[in-house]
């Protein structure tokens, strides 16, 4: 009989949304192994630390999505890896937008860098570093800006599937998604999940860098919209999208957690 976890229909996990104040390693398990569905850490980042972000004049340096594999107009401050997939790991592109992105935060007249925030308050949250993920000896740029606001395709994100040959200089056990909001919209820009993974027939559903809506095969989602100041993170291997936003700017600071025994690594 196929494997379950093959076919994208696993055993059902669990869709509820658990609030909390702090992140803990028990919440982040939960997660991990399909007892949670999302979690919403509120009051990860301050009013004053949102605006702080919003004010290094990120506008300036928003880069447009590729719209030949983003259908939906999007933005970005810094690079992601799977934009740069070559059949052998990741291009020479990669790490030149990794670079720049790198040089805006470390500028002389920035006063803050998100990053070493975001990366702080994990360490704080689960008692262990968080650090850059580390292809071939060199760190993987982690934590873009992202605008969001015309919604997504939906999608699914998956290292293991996207990177067949292990490109990591160590191994992980899960990947979660990690959403801080620096701006969330009053209405619409929700994020919507199914208890679905990918399977070899959905792709020929695929569009650009995801899917037509009849890609999914199950009822079974959960729906919400971000704060501003909150962290969302959920198992990005389930497909999922944001909804259009009708009111108010989705920004926010996205990455990816590989959880390990003893390390978090980080990358985008």
């Amino acid at each position: 009989m196929p494997d379950r976890e093959v076919l994208g229909l696993r055993g059902k996990m669990s869709l509820g949304v658990v609030a909390s104040e702090t992140l803990t390693n028990s919440l982040l398990g939960g997660l991990a192994t399909g007892r949670h569905g999302v979690l919403r850490i509120t009051k990860f980042l301050t009013e004053r630390e949102c605006m702080e972000i919003l004010n290094q004049d990120i506008d300036s340096q928003f880069e447009r999505y590729d719209p030949a594999r983003y259908a939906a107009e999007a933005y970005r401050i810094g690079p992601t890896l799977n934009e740069h997939r070559v059949p052998h790991g990741v291009s020479n592109k990669y790490w030149r937008h990794a670079s720049a992105a790198r040089s805006f935060w470390l500028a002389e007249d920035r006063n803050l860098v998100p990053h070493n925030w975001i990366s702080a308050k994990l360490q704080h949250f689960l008692n262990k570093p968080a650090k850059p993920a580390i292809i071939r000896g060199q760190e993987l740029y982690w934590g873009i800006i992202r605008e969001m606001n015309k919604g997504t395709l939906t999608h699914w994100d998956d290292i293991s599937l996207e990177f067949p040959q292990a490109p990591f200089d160590f191994s992980i056990d899960n990947q979660i998604a990690l959403n801080v909001f620096i701006s969330a919209p009053t209405a619409g820009g929700e994020l919507v999940m199914w208890d679905q993974r990918w399977h070899p027939d959905d792709e020929e559903h695929r569009v650009g860098f995801g899917y037509t809506p009849d890609v999914i095969r199950t009822d079974r989602c959960v729906s919400l919209r971000p704060a501003a100041g909150e962290a969302i993170l959920f198992d990005p291997r389930n497909y999922h999208t944001v909804t259009t936003a009708s009111k108010g700017r989705r920004i926010s600071f996205s990455t990816f957690l590989g959880i390990s025994k003893q390390t978090l690594w980080l990358w985008s």
